[in-house]
């Protein structure tokens, strides 16, 4: 079974993110991408909004897509959410016949050869690599680095914007699912 995963603090999940899984799907024939929220994210600052929202959102934006799936498995881990847990736990729960890939951005793919295990999780995963405007292929990586390009344009959103927009009162229309919009108001988040 091919299966991917999307990391990230999703906060919150914006189209970029469904872009890029969609595109993943498609170009590597995925059976099922899990969104997986991070609960302590060991490379950037801790998440603005609690895991139960950041979940809740991930679940709205991918509702009605019978390949998407929401996974907490990051979320209810105590610790660092390191990648090579996540994927040894799935790879556990999976079944050693699952093919896994993992689905990044550019951004984060910079900084691959300070990841947790490196050299290990690149001997168990795929990565799809997410482009963004600037962004190259690190001199350092693994000699085990399995990479597939995506190619899916630039989508010129982030989660930081999307906060720093709802801050100051502007629109996130289009920027994220109508569920999410509606639910981010409802629970007045990142005010």
């Amino acid at each position: 079974m091919k299966l991917g995963i999307l990391g990230g603090t999703f906060d919150p999940v914006h189209t970029g993110h469904l872009i890029i899984a969609e595109c993943a799907r498609e170009l590597l024939g995925l059976e099922k991408v899990f969104f997986v929220p991070a609960g302590n994210p060991p490379h950037r600052q801790p998440p603005v909004a609690p895991a139960e929202h950041r979940c809740r959102m991930v679940g709205l934006a991918i509702e009605g897509n019978p390949v998407f799936a929401v996974s907490d498995i990051e979320v209810k881990r105590k610790g660092p959410s390191y990648t090579y847990d996540t994927v040894c736990a799935l790879l556990e729960r999976e079944g050693p016949q699952a093919e896994l890939t993992l689905i990044v951005g550019a951004d984060a793919f910079q900084e691959l050869a300070s990841w947790y295990k490196i050299k290990e999780l690149a001997g168990l995963v795929t990565f799809a690599v997410a482009g963004r405007e600037g962004a190259e292929t690190p001199p350092d990586l693994p000699g085990k680095v399995r990479i597939q390009r995506l190619k899916n344009g630039f989508f010129p959103v982030s989660s930081r914007e999307i906060r720093s927009r709802i801050k100051s009162g502007r629109s996130i229309r289009y920027l994220v699912p109508d569920p999410v919009r509606e639910y981010i108001n409802r629970n007045r988040l990142y005010r």
